[in-house]
């Protein structure tokens, strides 16, 4: 919604909002109460009966949702694979910039960097890093053993095969 922020106080000043779960919530609850809209894309409108007022109401913007799955161990594949981790790397200079080198040394693309911070640790990060190439090959598995020398905390989200989607 943050990015749909402007259009509604220019176009419904004062119409006070809600902060849902996910969009698929805001369009269960404005089949559910007349005098709701919600600000969802077509496949919630279409699967909960809804009209819309209005088709675009912000410019287009790069979105990604992640979703995990948590389950069995890790199994080797031949499949392209990207890798996901969560790190936590001492909080002192070049830290972050070793273990990107690790991965370039044992040619692994880096793919997607966030850093999130330590929730009752001022100024200390967590990184989501994701990488193409499998954790359990051999270049995969130095890279994470060298990482596990110096990191406070790293584990492997999961690996899983990697394609690009076209707008659906």
């Amino acid at each position: 919604m943050n990015h749909c922020r402007k259009w509604l106080a220019q176009h419904y000043p004062g119409i006070p909002t809600l902060t849902t779960t996910s969009t698929s919530e805001a369009a269960r609850l404005a089949q559910e109460h007349s005098g709701i809209a919600a600000l969802a894309g077509s496949h919630a409108a279409k699967r909960y009966g809804l009209e819309f007022a209005v088709k675009r109401v912000a410019p287009e913007i790069e979105n990604q949702t992640w979703f995990f799955v948590i389950g069995k161990p890790l199994k080797k594949t031949t499949q392209g694979t990207h890798t996901t981790l969560i790190l936590e790397l001492p909080h002192k200079p070049g830290a972050l910039a070793r273990f990107l080198l690790t991965l370039s040394k044992n040619n692994l693309n880096l793919t997607r960097i966030e850093s999130r911070p330590i929730p009752g640790q001022f100024k200390h990060y967590r990184f989501v890093i994701e990488f193409e190439g499998d954790p359990l090959s051999p270049q995969g598995i130095q890279t994470l053993k060298i990482a596990r020398k110096h990191a406070a905390f790293l584990q492997v989200m999961g690996h899983y095969p990697y394609r690009h989607f076209e707008s659906l």
